[in-house]
């Protein structure tokens, strides 16, 4: 699995994180999981799944 962290645009001290499958080669089309997270200087303040992708044909 590979993890990307992007600055979130609309809230300060928050990341998106995206993580991608990984099969011996990465693959951008397969998203795994998309969260926002919050943090301050010592701790994860709060994780919001975005994204869920390790059951796509699932809906919640």
């Amino acid at each position: 699995m590979r993890f990307q962290g992007l600055p979130a645009a609309d809230k300060e001290n928050t990341r998106i994180m995206i993580a991608y499958f990984e099969n011996g080669k990465v693959d951008i089309d397969r998203i795994a999981f998309i969260w926002r997270v919050s943090f301050n200087k010592e701790n994860v303040t709060s994780i919001e799944e975005l994204y869920d992708g390790s059951e796509p044909n699932l809906k919640k």
